[in-house]
């Protein structure tokens, strides 16, 4: 009799309180279906019976406060009253009822089972340590003490293991060709299947067939038979002949049965190179490729064996070491509990728990992996089996995107099965998102399968596809947008920028946030390091945003001259961490400002040491952060207090080896975040999560992101896997038996359908709007290609190539936020938040500076820009503080940067899209009327004296530009070549020894036969001049005459000119006029 069979009848349950499977698509309210089903048991049975479990302490956390919220508000509405009622089933529910409730639940919340799988499974391997052999007073191990304790036991069988027996294991493990360090590879092969190793036997990695290759008679005869054979007349024929020969006579099989005749042979072809392969010649390879299947998997089955062997003694070691310091991990606890779970029933872990669970609550089933649900099954059998008992599970397998962690989604149909009386219930309508966002997730999955170009990714994708059904909205009020567009070039660099599609994504975010100051706006990732490239374009157009993809914290400079700091206390010889502290405030701080004086290095060193040991890390750290605080921004001095917080943690471990710490802090990865209104974070992080506005511009990578180093084959997926095999390029695929062909397809659709999954949860995080940017196609483009954007653009029915700044489709109209009312909270700031988009970029504020010391205090050379030069001493606070003087510098600023998108206007002008485009990325152009600047630019630009300076022609008479004769004369005589330079930095020294630095707007030389003859320099103004004043225009040119003295004399040093050979002229934009300025 099954067990399914002996399960008691439970058809007395009430039907809201079956035993449900429920498949909750995204948005659909899977937290509300699980705390309602809370709030309906708490009314039968105390809180100390009913288990809900989670993967995260933060999503066990959400299910608890949802449950809490829901009873309170309830208790004190009557009108919550009757909403909770109605969702749990109690007609005569009173707000009274919800405060004994809710009372009861407070009162026990040290019995309330709402808790991660982890944390479970630990309390059972607590109350059964003696039983499951697990060492007295064990607990669990962190992350960095799991990383030290692999490093050491790696050590360990270095050291204990035979030399000559490492040495063979080495060789066969790299198949003869090492070339890495030992300990590398070991530590590689560790990382690699430490999981798999723990989770299967040797039976499951033993698949290899008994094969037997030919005898060295036989082979010599094969080959002597080879070299005679009559080949078709084609010289790639005899060719290829030559190679197979070569490569038999090396031993190379490995080469032989990827390429040429045999590859064919292998593959069934009839034809090599257009000719026929005759029946005598298939025969032959036929022969030689049974033979060289023999010997590569006996390769293949040694190397299985040696990292099999290689794997025994590292979890010898590991376990050994564990027991010595009582410590186990998480998965080792349910790795324990999974060998004890067979032969186990619920009622003898609810004694030793102090609870019996009648009530089963499971979220994110999903991504429960094989050897968690073999802790949970007695748990399920049981409760299913008792007729108060109940068993509810959530969990949607098109999110399922955690198979790296162990996870698998098939388990969903495995308990279907093996807990016959469930229910089956599939939520598709939202209640997060507008109608646009799910018309356009129900178009592009039902188009994907339209790709021409997936090969093996087809069958996969078809059956994700087949099995998603369409979604539906209860948000039919919500108005929104979903735009696929192909990213613009930045004209600056074409090149560069045709591939970076998170800047052209940051430029978005900046009008997105003008548009709507108070919306929450997602951008996504599928790297980490796109979470860190998007932060850093950005915050380089001043916009804050919360960095959440857990990057290391060694992103900060401050961070990473705080490490030198730590690795000179370690080696005061490190000559570049020496460096990087003396030229740093840290240096001044510590009295360490050369770094070429090693005995100061010594003496610094011991210091550090000294207050190390002393204070300990935390305090240490702290002292030394705030002696750079001053000058760091507002993330380096957000990293900061996160690496403070680390030394803190890290005294539990420190040992009296500064560079361990360092070391500590490389494994550390940790979020940058923050109340902004922009949150960047890779998609994984997203789940769970909602924005109004979501941006997708990371889409360019494979469908599978990395090769696996193994494959595996479930013959029931809540079993361990029944094969596992190191993985081997598609040719030596094709020699393995059935059983691990099938593991290589299993694997690679598995990978997949993750990341069809990925590309689902990331579109299923708006509310509002979706915008997905891809990179416009290359030229090289033949075909569709089989990445994310690939997906969505044949999801968009696209199939040639995308141009730049193209729009593939839209769904919803782009203004959707007009619809919204006046008073939403998306059109407006949140108060203290620093989402202001006019705030985008931290204005500099006014300062009034008193009158200097002549020599007053600074650190490095005294420094001078030539537009001080001339400058008065005093300026008039009247002055400063003047309507107008802010909008009219910035647009200056605005009109400068238009001005240097023009090299000459013979070729053309720059067009609208290319002057909108350098507003966005103008920070201080926040509040400029862009429009009105754009009419002004274009009438200075049909200004004649404006026009003539920055065309060609003008250069045709060098006379006029002022130069001296001999100039003049060498310029009139022969072909002069035009270069210009928009926007010129120079650094110079001057004589006093003050540091003069500086930007030129426009310099043009004029050079013969690659050197420079002349050069002239143009600077822009747009000040407003009373043109009936002469002495305002006699005023304006000795102001400025100074600072073009000053670009002369750096133009002269830089290009060895001689002063008289250099032109400088005013271009005064708002009275239309040129001003040559005599110096």
């Amino acid at each position: 009799m099954t067990q399914q069979a002996d399960m008691t009848d439970t058809s007395t349950k009430p039907d809201h309180l079956a035993d449900l499977v429920i498949r909750a698509s995204a948005g659909t309210g899977k937290t509300f279906q699980l705390s309602n089903r809370y709030l309906s048991l708490l009314q039968l049975t105390s809180p100390d019976r009913i288990l809900a479990t989670t993967f995260t302490r933060k999503a066990a956390g959400e299910i608890l406060e949802r449950v809490l919220t829901r009873l309170a508000a309830a208790a004190l509405d009557q009108k919550e009253c009757e909403n909770l009622a109605a969702f749990i089933h109690e007609p005569d529910l009173t707000p009274d009822d919800c405060r004994q409730m809710l009372r009861r639940l407070t009162h026990h919340l040290h019995r309330v089972r709402v808790s991660t799988l982890d944390s479970f499974f630990s309390q059972i391997a607590t109350s059964f340590t003696l039983e499951l052999g697990l060492p007295p007073g064990w607990r669990i191990i962190d992350e960095f003490e799991a990383v030290q304790l692999r490093e050491r036991a790696i050590e360990t069988v270095l050291q204990e293991g035979d030399r000559g027996d490492l040495t063979q294991l080495m060789h066969l493990l790299t198949r003869g060709e090492a070339t890495r360090r030992v300990s590398d590879l070991i530590h590689d092969t560790v990382t690699n299947f430490e999981g798999v190793f723990a989770d299967s036997d040797w039976k499951a990695w033993d698949w290899f067939p008994e094969l037997h290759p030919l005898s060295e008679g036989e082979l010599k005869a094969t080959v002597a038979e080879l070299e005679v054979i009559s080949f078709p007349s084609h010289k790639t024929w005899q060719k290829q002949r030559d190679k197979d020969l070569a490569l038999i006579r090396t031993g190379d099989w490995l080469t032989f049965i990827e390429k040429g005749i045999a590859a064919k042979v292998a593959a069934g072809e009839e034809k090599y190179c257009g000719k026929l392969i005759t029946d005598d010649i298939e025969l032959l390879y036929r022969r030689l490729l049974r033979h060289a299947k023999a010997i590569v998997l006996k390769q293949w089955r040694d190397q299985t064996q040696a990292t099999w062997e290689l794997l025994g003694r590292y979890a010898s070691v590991v376990e050994r070491t564990k027991r010595e310091m009582r410590g186990l991990t998480f998965n080792d606890v349910t790795r324990t509990l999974a060998r004890a779970a067979d032969g186990s029933d619920a009622a003898r872990f609810a004694f030793r728990i102090d609870a019996h669970v009648e009530h089963l609550l499971l979220d994110e089933f999903q991504d429960t992996s094989p050897v968690q649900w073999h802790v949970l099954r007695p748990f399920a059998r049981a409760v299913v089996r008792e007729p108060e008992g109940t068993f509810f599970c959530v969990g949607d397998i098109k999110q399922a995107i955690y198979g790296w962690r162990g996870g698998v989604a098939e388990i969903f149909d495995t308990i279907e099965r093996e807990l016959e009386t469930l229910k089956v219930d599939s939520l598709t309508k939202s209640f997060r998102s507008s109608p646009p966002v799910i018309k356009a997730v129900n178009d592009i999955f039902e188009r994907v399968p339209d790709h021409a170009n997936l090969k093996k990714a087809l069958d996969p994708i078809q059956l994700w596809c087949h099995e998603f059904e369409d979604h539906s909205t209860a948000r039919s009020e919500l108005p929104g947008h979903v735009i696929v567009e192909a990213a613009g070039i930045d004209e600056e660099d074409a090149e560069l920028h045709r591939e970076d599609v998170l800047a052209f994504a940051a430029r978005r975010v900046v009008e997105i946030r003008r548009q709507l100051p108070g919306a929450t706006i997602g951008v996504l990732t599928r790297t980490n390091p796109g979470v860190a490239r998007t932060i850093f374009e950005l915050r380089r157009l001043g916009v804050p945003a919360s960095e959440e993809g857990g990057n290391p914290l060694t992103d900060s400079a401050a961070l990473q001259l705080m490490m030198s700091l730590i690795r000179l206390a370690d080696h005061p010889w490190d000559t570049v961490a020496r460096f990087h502290v003396a030229r740093s405030p840290l240096g001044q701080g510590l009295g360490f400002v050369d770094h070429s004086d090693t005995p100061a290095a010594v003496r610094l060193a011991e210091q550090v040491r000294l207050e190390l040991l002393q204070s300990g890390y935390g305090e240490s750290l702290y002292r030394w952060a705030g002696m750079i605080a001053p000058v760091c921004g507002k993330r380096d001095r957000s990293r900061l207090e996160q690496l403070v917080q680390l030394g803190f943690e890290y005294e539990a471990y420190s040992t009296l080896r500064p560079t361990d710490f360092a070391d500590y802090v490389d494994t550390q990865r940790m979020d940058d975040p923050s109340r902004d209104t922009v949150r960047v974070m890779n998609i994984h992080q997203s789940k769970g999560l909602q924005f109004d506005v979501v941006l997708l511009p990371e889409l360019e990578g494979r469908l599978q992101a990395v090769m696996p180093k193994f494959v595996t084959h479930f013959q029931n997926a809540g079993e361990p896997p029944d094969c596992v095999s190191l993985y081997r390029n598609e040719q030596l695929q094709q020699l393995a038996p059935p059983l691990v062909q099938e593991a290589f397809r299993d694997t690679h659709n598995r990978a997949i359908r993750e990341a069809m999954c990925l590309l689902y949860v990331a579109m299923t995080r708006a509310v509002h709007a979706l915008h997905v940017y891809l990179k416009p196609s290359s030229e090289k483009e033949k075909s569709l290609p089989a990445t994310f954007a690939g997906l969505i653009r044949a999801g968009c029915g696209n199939s040639t190539p995308v141009e730049p700044e193209t729009v593939l489709k839209e769904w919803g109209t782009a203004d959707w936020y007009r619809q919204l009312p006046a008073d939403s909270p998306i059109l407006k700031a949140p108060a203290g938040d620093g989402s202001d988009p006019q705030a985008a970029v931290p204005k500099e504020p006014i300062r009034v500076k008193l009158a200097p010391m002549k020599d007053g205090r600074r650190r490095g050379r005294q420094r001078t820009a030539p537009s001080r030069k001339g400058e008065a001493a005093a300026v008039r606070l009247g002055d400063l503080l003047k309507p107008g003087r802010s909008f009219a510098l910035e647009r200056g600023t605005l009109i400068h940067a238009w001005f240097e998108q023009i090299e000459w206007l013979d070729d053309s002008e720059p067009d609208e899209a290319t002057l909108r485009r350098q507003a966005l990325k103008i920070d201080e152009a926040a509040q400029v009327d862009v429009d009105r600047a754009l009419d002004e630019f274009r009438g200075m630009l049909q200004v004649p004296a404006i026009r003539e300076c920055l065309s060609r022609g003008y250069y045709d008479s060098p006379g006029s530009l002022g130069l001296s004769d001999a100039a003049t004369s060498e310029l009139a005589a022969g072909p002069v070549r035009l270069t210009v330079e928009n926007e010129r930095d120079f650094a110079l020294l001057e004589e006093d020894g003050a540091l003069l630095t500086g930007s030129i707007d426009r310099l043009v030389l004029l050079e013969q036969d690659g050197k420079p003859i002349a050069a002239d320099i143009l600077d822009f103004k747009t000040d407003t001049i009373d043109e009936a004043n002469p002495a305002k225009w006699n005023e304006m040119r000795a102001h400025y005459r100074e600072q073009l003295t000053a670009y002369a004399a750096a133009v002269s040093q830089i290009y060895g000119l001689p002063d008289a050979r250099i032109a400088t002229r005013l271009i005064l934009l708002s009275p239309g006029r040129v001003e040559m300025i005599e110096r």
